[in-house]
């Protein structure tokens, strides 16, 4: 199926019955039909082939659901990898491979040996993409740990953990009232007394929780809220939101914000090298 698209361009469509190889991926026989996508910085180029971008679908889609992102960062990190090439040890391979069964589930021999033949991945093929993923988390680390302090340290706030007290309602007026109501009573008091003197429209739902996060993880509104603020309401995933700060503490460069520190700084030189580089998808 062909459909126009309309801010230019066509739209190529197709099914089958059959689970197998797509219809492109199976007639890509000739060398320039086979890349879904180059990129290049200055001199360097990368190709990402179209076995590679099926490979991607099947480790990360159910995880990462913007594949076409994750295909460009992983040129952007083989481009690096071309230039510095890690030294990989045995007992490095080995523990790798040992974190990359576990965090598949295969805890056995016979479930790995399972799985590799379900992905079609022969032994040789497995260490090379335990060994490719070993070597993209150190050039990971190289570009992170030089800037993790530096960025925690301008970027303090956002990473100060706060609990909160929050009420997602499924009615939107009755969200709106509740957060008058919140402002004098404090928010539980308010959902008791909402609970206690109103009987819920046929089909509102109402879900109060408390919860932990960092405050780069929460939800716009409440990220810069002070203490006792109450905030909202706010529309979330379709549902009403309404919420107070319980509690703000000092932000810590401990594990856990380590490694959301660390995320933010490799998704930033992602993006600081995607904007430099000429990305060019080979659309069959």
């Amino acid at each position: 199926m062909l459909i126009d698209d309309p801010k230019g361009g066509i739209v190529a469509v197709s099914w089958r019955a059959e689970e197998s190889d797509p219809w492109a991926l199976d007639h890509a026989q000739h060398w320039a039909a086979n890349y879904v996508l180059s990129v290049g910085v200055g001199e360097d180029r990368h190709f990402v082939t179209n076995q590679h971008a099926l490979a991607a679908l099947h480790f990360t889609a159910d995880r990462n659901p913007d594949v076409m992102r994750e295909l460009v960062d992983g040129a952007m990190l083989a481009l690096e990898l071309q230039r510095d090439r890690p030294v990989l040890l045995p007992e490095e391979i080995q523990r790798a491979a040992d974190d990359f069964r576990r965090v598949l589930g295969l805890r056995t021999a016979e479930a790995t040996h399972r799985w590799m033949e379900q992905m079609q991945i022969t032994p040789r093929r497995f260490r090379f993409i335990v060994s490719d993923e070993l070597m993209v988390a150190k050039v990971k680390e190289r570009i992170v740990a030089p800037e993790v302090e530096r960025y925690f340290a301008e970027h303090r706030p956002a990473f100060e953990p706060v609990r909160y007290l929050r009420v997602t309602m499924s009615d939107a007026r009755m969200a709106g009232e509740l957060g008058l109501n919140a402002a004098e009573q404090g928010l539980l008091g308010a959902v008791n007394a909402r609970l206690a003197t109103t009987v819920a429209a046929a089909g509102s739902t109402l879900r109060v929780e408390i919860a932990d996060a960092r405050a780069c993880e929460l939800p716009p509104p409440i990220r810069g809220a002070a203490l006792g603020a109450i905030v909202g309401p706010f529309e979330e995933n379709g549902a009403s939101v309404v919420a107070e700060v319980l509690a703000r503490s000092p932000a810590v460069l401990d594990s856990r914000t380590r490694a959301l520190v660390s995320a933010r700084v490799l998704r930033e030189w992602l993006d600081r090298r995607a904007a430099q580089a000429t990305i060019r998808w080979h659309w069959i």
